[in-house]
């Protein structure tokens, strides 16, 4: 069914893109502020690929 091939093709899509896009934090940071750095980098790929809505600019390629 159409719901099946859209559900199959959504767990693929967030499968693949958060096996491929690392946060890069600096280990010049102490701990706290690596994770918030990484939490917030993490957060910032996970709504520019849910929207879907920018476009491809060099700004936000999450590659």
């Amino acid at each position: 069914t159409a719901f099946i091939d859209i559900r199959t093709s959504s767990e693929v899509l967030w499968k693949n893109f958060w096996n491929t896009n690392k946060a890069i934090v600096s280990s010049e940071r102490t701990d706290w502020k690596k994770n918030d750095a990484e939490r917030r980098a993490v957060l910032s790929q996970y709504l520019i690929k849910s929207t879907g809505t920018l476009k491809k600019n060099g700004m936000t390629s999450l590659r």
